[in-house]
């Protein structure tokens, strides 16, 4: 027997002995979209297995720092997938994130791994092995929140403030302005923030609407918050000049600037602004506009604020957290689990998908819901097209 042939028969026979561990199953009716959480212990077990119903599992090796995704086609289990990841430490939070067509691994909310895959839409939810804590089965719906803060003045709501003061206000002549009720934050300390949603959201757009009080400063929109270390930020200048808007992620308590172009907002003037996070991609938007659409693969999942810097205070209406799901393709790499090749050739480089026809890929699933979608291409010869 040759070496490779020794080394495939050594491999098949370790990932039927993960296979055949015990497992208890800790849903029987899931839907597609749940989280599990689970809190790494001081002396964790070797391994451990997702099972998303009965003929896939997720395998993450601690020792060996990998992740493999498997099916079981008759006896033995296949390889679909590995890759690597960080090894997490004792206490670190662990999330297995499902949704339709998604998997995601976080740790204390930051992206570890993500894959792309039909998934069967199979109930029940297992776990490897049964000793020790089991992880919180979480079931999750798509995001949807909004807030126009109609409500008796100092009532709160679904609110909380974090840094500065914050509250709600109301006009004494409601009737005579589209905007009677608005949420007033200040800052204290130099900053201000107001938190609301739930830790799981993910894949969604935040819309605000948002008018500045103070000559100098900065406004802005927090999304996947974890903690006061660890969120994400986009914020607009407010001042007599161009001004600027900035993208600043803060991790492990250091802010970092990671992108920023001209702009800003005008003192004492309504603007909505935006942000869409999905994907792993961040979108931010200024009164219906676009301004940049940029890869975002820093956390998974996490609440949302809205936010003051400097002298200014601001008033805030019209809040909107919608879930809205996002399938990005850059070619970067030839993903056999995405795309299936009906006919024909299929090829990446360099960002670029390459195809020898006639030629036809399929990806998706028939649960998709209507959606817009976005291609280029660089025809060379013959006939291109996209089918729905």
């Amino acid at each position: 027997m040759g070496r490779g042939a020794w080394w495939a028969l050594v491999e098949c026979l370790l990932l039927s002995a993960a296979w055949g561990q015990e497992r208890v199953w800790l849903e029987q009716t899931a839907g597609e979209e749940y989280n599990l959480e689970w809190r790494y212990p001081p002396s964790p077990p070797e391994q451990v297995s997702l099972w998303l119903g009965k003929r896939f599992t997720l395998l993450w090796n601690f020792r060996q720092g990998s992740l493999q995704l498997l099916r079981r086609e008759g006896e033995a289990p296949s390889l679909l997938l590995e890759a690597s990841v960080e090894g997490p430490s004792p206490g670190d939070l662990l999330t297995w994130q499902r949704r339709p067509n998604r998997l995601a691994l976080l740790r204390n909310g930051r992206l570890l791994f993500r894959t792309d895959f039909p998934f069967p839409a199979e109930n029940e939810v297992g776990w490897e092995p049964q000793g020790g804590e089991l992880p919180r089965y979480q079931p999750v719906e798509p995001v949807f929140f909004s807030d126009d803060f109609m409500r008796q003045a100092q009532e709160m709501g679904p609110w909380r403030v974090v840094w500065g003061e914050g509250e709600v206000r109301a006009l004494q002549s409601v009737e005579r302005s589209a905007n009677a009720f608005t949420f007033f934050l200040r800052p204290k300390e130099g900053r201000g923030l107001a938190l609301t949603g739930e830790p799981f959201w993910s894949d969604y757009r935040f819309r605000v609407s948002v008018r500045p009080l103070g000559e100098v400063g900065w406004v802005g929109l927090v999304y996947h918050w974890q903690d006061e270390e660890d969120f994400c930020l986009v914020r607009w200048e407010v001042g007599e000049g161009p001004g600027k808007v900035q993208w600043i992620r803060t991790m492990d308590g250091q802010a970092e600037v990671l992108f920023e172009q001209p702009g800003g907002l005008e003192e004492g003037a309504w603007s909505r602004l935006e942000v869409w996070a999905a994907g792993e991609r961040l979108q931010a938007g200024q009164d219906g506009r676009p301004l940049w659409d940029l890869p975002d693969s820093h956390f998974g999942q996490g609440k949302v604020g809205v936010y003051v810097e400097g002298p200014l205070s601001a008033d805030f209406d019209d809040v909107e957290v919608v879930g809205s799901p996002r399938w990005v393709e850059t070619f970067q790499r030839w993903e056999p689990l995405r795309w299936e090749v009906r006919r024909g050739k299929a090829s990446c480089a360099e960002g670029l998908l390459r195809l020898e026809g006639p030629a036809l890929l399929l990806s998706g699933s028939p649960q998709w819901e209507p959606a817009q979608v976005e291609v280029r291409w660089r025809q060379t010869v013959g006939q291109v097209g996209v089918l729905l």
